[in-house]
């Protein structure tokens, strides 16, 4: 057992807090912040989540120096989240640091909410060896299956104002079966071409349905940027043809792209390369960026990158 305040480990500690009640959320980030704080450790709020952004002018009030992660959409896609918790780990190496974020809430739709799930589990990843104490909110009303996996990713559970082991963290798997499902199948209305060498004409097929899909003309840029860098993907570290799928909904346009290569590393694309460098990751960093969520599947049968781009 340990107390919230002093949730802390030499190298990395990683809790999920499991609350009934977001003043019992928002009063635990402020004991975990403060006595980061009081120790002189960087502090990163990395989700601002429903909660935490009521919180924020209790925090700031507080007078603590906190670093927020000034992501416009911290929460929907997760794997931004990731990276600006790797990139504050960077800024401060050598350093502990704390983090907390509440990647998941009851508000979020099914497939935001099992992404991430799926980020929780590649945080542990993300932060090994690195002296870190992150700290997970978790609503109760979140559905069933997602308290379990909040349990299977994180290697200690707070419930009721108590701290204990999870005796279903497994640390020898990188993500749990049951927080990575398959992806379902696009629509039969789905649009789709394949390409091989012609970034321009799959850059041209999405920016033809984000248009008519209602997309602003400066996401309609985002699209042609991110799917180009995935194309582009293709081509270098392919030797096959890749295939471009492309539907809307009625809040969102969704572009996935399939090919025959594997992911060898499940944190590609969630640290910043040089700029002036070139290698693996950087497309799928740039493609990461500019989408809303990102859902990315990956093994011996290929990859599969489903990127979600939101109408409003």
């Amino acid at each position: 057992m340990t107390s919230q305040a002093t949730l802390r480990a030499p190298v990395f500690c990683h809790g999920a807090l499991l609350y009934a009640a977001p003043d019992d959320f928002c009063e635990a980030v402020r004991e975990f912040a403060q006595a980061g704080d009081h120790d002189g450790e960087p502090v990163l709020i990395a989700s601002a989540g429903l909660n935490l952004r009521r919180l924020r002018p209790q925090l700031a009030a507080d007078g603590m120096k906190l670093a927020w992660s000034g992501l416009p959409n911290a929460g929907i896609n997760p794997r931004r989240i990731t990276a600006a918790i790797r990139a504050f780990a960077d800024d401060h190496a050598g350093q502990a640091i704390r983090v907390v974020q509440e990647p998941a809430w009851h508000l979020l739709p099914p497939d935001e909410l099992r992404e991430a799930v799926r980020h929780e589990a590649l945080v542990n990843l993300a932060l090994d060896g690195i002296r870190a104490a992150v700290l997970c909110g978790y609503d109760a009303r979140l559905e069933a299956g997602t308290l379990p996996c909040a349990q299977r990713t994180h290697p200690v559970v707070a419930q009721d104002g108590r701290w204990q082991l999870s005796h279903s963290y497994d640390p020898d798997a990188v993500v749990p079966a049951e927080c990575e499902p398959p992806l379902s199948s696009p629509p039969e209305h789905a649009a789709a071409m394949l390409y091989r060498h012609d970034q321009a004409a799959a850059r041209h097929f999405a920016a033809e349905h984000a248009h008519r899909a209602g997309l602003s003309a400066e996401r309609v840029t985002d699209v042609i940027l991110a799917v180009s860098e995935l194309a582009g993907n293709t081509l270098v570290h392919t030797s096959g043809p890749g295939t471009l799928t492309v539907w809307a909904t009625s809040n969102e346009i969704i572009c996935q792209v399939h090919d025959g290569g594997h992911l060898r590393n499940p944190l590609a694309g969630t640290r910043r390369h040089d700029p002036d460098a070139t290698g693996a990751g950087s497309g799928l960093w740039m493609a990461n960026q500019l989408c809303d969520l990102a859902e990315i599947r990956t093994g011996t049968g290929g990859t599969t990158i489903r990127l979600h781009f939101r109408l409003t």
